[in-house]
């Protein structure tokens, strides 16, 4: 490996990345886990995520409708 230049992948040591422990408000859990919609536009649910790059880390949050499953709004940078 030295003699071609190539080295190993070592894993990297977990890093939470979520704040659970604060003193902020908490939305209240309105569905209680019953994911599924009569109507279009009735329930929306959102989600954002890191995304580790050459360049750097991005981030990508989404918006989805829940009745259709469609994507209403997305973002990333």
């Amino acid at each position: 490996m030295k003699q071609n230049g190539i080295k190993a992948k070592t894993k990297r040591k977990f890093k939470a990345t979520t704040q659970y422990k604060h003193d902020g408000l908490v939305a209240d859990n309105l569905l209680q886990q019953r994911f599924s919609a009569q109507k279009a536009n009735k329930i929306w649910v959102s989600d954002i995520t890191f995304i580790r790059t050459r360049e750097g880390w991005l981030y990508l949050a989404a918006i989805l409708d829940v009745f259709n499953r469609q994507i209403v709004w997305m973002v990333y940078g």
